[in-house]
Formats: structure tokens, C-alpha cells, sequence
């Protein structure tokens, strides 16, 4: 059920277990000669270092790495979790972009999510691209796509493209996890006293103006299109699937997914499901991975919302 009014203020006040993580753990503003590339090497580096004690995969799955060709001629790496359980000829897929900004993070982002979400809903997760998978893997059983925080906003541009396109393996269902979605000068009238988060999370704001302006000015979308914002101008919400949406308290985009959620549900009658998490900031799981009565709980939200969405897509 979507949150009330009531509910979605409530929720920017920090939960004392993130408020005391934040402290414990706080970082030095970013240096002001900061790069992508800086960025992307340190970020790189911790979470290989996370990664390090977490490398085996549970019991019941296999992942392996795969290349995927692109049409100029690079090539996207990729991640694969597939289930090893009951042989099964065909299996769904959740194709899952991570978040970092459109220019950091990789592959490897969510992998503890992501191995939970293959297991319990007997899928197959690729992080980064649907090609080149397992013979298993069949689109006509359910396509899922999905992505937190900037992965959410590209999840956003696969399902518009495929849809725009007329793909022989058509979405069945979206997964948009804290997504940034909705630039200030395209919130629809109706909406204005509700697009508060912005305002209400800026001195609380995880991660720092800095590094979003960093992320903002690497990227440099047209801000007007589809591709970026669902509440572009041009956009076209027929034919969109059924959509899980994932949204937290503390965090400045926080209304860009509540906003998305009514007006899919409300203007459009899409079926939509959503989780809020009040008093966390954006992306928690990834960033305070010690709050873990929260992660857990977000890793089952997300694992039922899968679910949801393999039936939703189904009928």
C-alpha cells in the first residue's frame, strides 16, 4: 500500500540506528579537484574489499561473468546469477543496472540482494545486460527490468525503448529502486506540495552535494526526454508494465518514486507495488550494510516484489 501524506513526512526523520551508523562512520567532504576517475577507483576499491569476504555464492546458485558486444564495437561487462536447484528448462530474467551516479559502480553492486533474489524466486539475475545468458533463460517466461538509485533511472529508459521499439520480448514488469526520476521543472501542478523531499532532506542528504554535482555534470542528460524522465513532455504511459518502486525517508529524491508510483496507479491504472523506508537515506543497503535488520528486511521486500512482479507480468 502506498504511504500516506503523513506517513511519507514522517519518514525524513533519521532512524537512531542509521543516525548512529552515519556518525561512526563519518566520511571528510570529497576534495574539491575530485574526478570521475578518482571516484570510480575508490569506490571500486571498497567494495572489492567488501566483496572479498563474500566471495563464494550460497549453496544453490552458480555466477559466472560474461562480455556483451555492443553495437560501437566495446563491450559491456556483465554479471550472471543463475539458480541450481530443480533443473528447470526455462527460467524468468531480471535484467538489473547498477546505481553509482551513470559513471561509477559495477557489475558487482547488490550481489548479496541480487544472489537472494535469484534463489528465492527462481530467476535468472543478469547484472548488466539480458544477451549472451544462459540457454535457460527465457524473456517469454517474464522479463524484468530493473536497477536502484541512477540503474532505476537507466531500468526507466529499457522498458520506454522496448516498448517504443516493439521488442519481440516485451517487459513484463519494472523494478525501480530509489530512482532519480523527476527534475524540479517537470513536476506535474497537482504534485507541487507533495515534491518536497528535496527541500526537506537537504541537510541530511547522503551521499554529498558534491558528488551529485559531479554525477549530474558526468552525465549531462536532456532532461526533457523520455529516456531520462517519465515525466517528460513526450512520455507515453501505455502499454507500461506492472512496476515495484522502492523509495527511503532520508533522501532528496525520495518524491521522484512516490510521485511516479500514484500517477502510474492513479492516472494510469498501471498495477504498482511499494516499499518506504522510513528514516534511511538513499541506497542504504549498499552504503551502511551494518544496518542490518534494514537490509534484511529490504532484501525480502525486494525478493516478494520480484514475486509480485513475475505474477503481476504473467497474467
Amino acid at each position: 500500500m502506498a504511504p500516506t501524506r503523513e506517513e511519507t513526512l514522517e519518514s525524513a526523520s533519521p532512524h537512531p540506528d542509521f543516525a548512529k551508523a552515519a556518525a561512526e562512520n563519518a566520511q571528510p567532504p570529497p576534495p574539491a579537484n575530485i574526478t570521475v576517475p578518482m571516484l570510480r577507483t575508490a569506490s571500486n576499491a571498497g567494495k572489492a574489499q567488501y566483496r572479498s569476504s563474500h566471495l563464494a555464492p550460497p549453496a544453490g546458485l552458480r555466477e559466472w561473468e560474461i562480455e556483451i558486444p555492443t553495437r560501437d564495437g566495446s563491450a559491456i561487462p556483465a554479471l550472471v546469477y543463475e539458480p541450481t536447484g530443480e533443473a528447470v528448462s526455462e527460467r524468468p530474467i531480471l535484467l538489473f543496472f547498477h546505481g553509482g551516479g551513470w559513471c561509477i559502480g559495477n557489475r558487482f553492486d547488490d550481489f548479496q540482494a541480487n544472489r537472494v533474489i535469484a534463489v528465492e524466486n527462481d530467476i535468472i539475475v543478469v547484472a548488466a545486460n539480458a544477451h549472451k545468458i544462459h540457454k535457460s533463460a527465457s524473456p517469454s517466461k517474464g522479463l524484468i527490468v530493473g536497477g536502484t538509485s541512477a540503474g532505476g533511472n537507466i531500468a526507466n529508459a529499457v522498458v520506454h525503448l522496448n516498448r517504443e521499439q516493439s521488442s519481440i520480448s516485451p517487459v513484463t514488469g519494472q523494478f525501480l529502486s530509489v530512482p532519480p526520476l523527476l527534475p524540479a521543472h517537470l513536476v506535474p501542478k497537482k504534485y507541487k506540495d507533495d515534491f518536497i523531499s528535496n527541500e526537506q532532506n537537504k541537510d541530511t542528504m547522503f551521499p554529498p552535494p558534491k558528488l551529485l554535482e559531479i554525477f549530474a555534470g558526468a552525465y549531462n542528460p536532456d532532461s526533457n526526454s523520455p529516456l531520462f524522465s517519465p515525466f517528460s513532455p513526450s512520455a507515453n504511459y501505455q502499454g507500461l508494465p506492472p512496476t515495484y518502486i522502492q523509495a527511503c525517508g532520508v533522501d532528496v529524491i525520495r518524491d521522484d518514486a512516490l510521485i511516479y508510483e500514484r500517477v502510474l496507479r492513479e492516472e494510469h491504472h498501471i498495477a504498482t507495488r511499494v516499499n518506504l523506508y522510513s528514516g534511511l537515506p538513499h541506497h542504504f543497503w549498499e552504503f551502511f550494510p551494518q544496518l542490518t535488520e534494514a537490509v534484511e528486511k529490504r532484501t525480502k521486500d525486494t525478493v516478494a516484489g520480484i514475486s509480485w512482479l513475475l505474477v503481476k507480468g504473467d497474467m
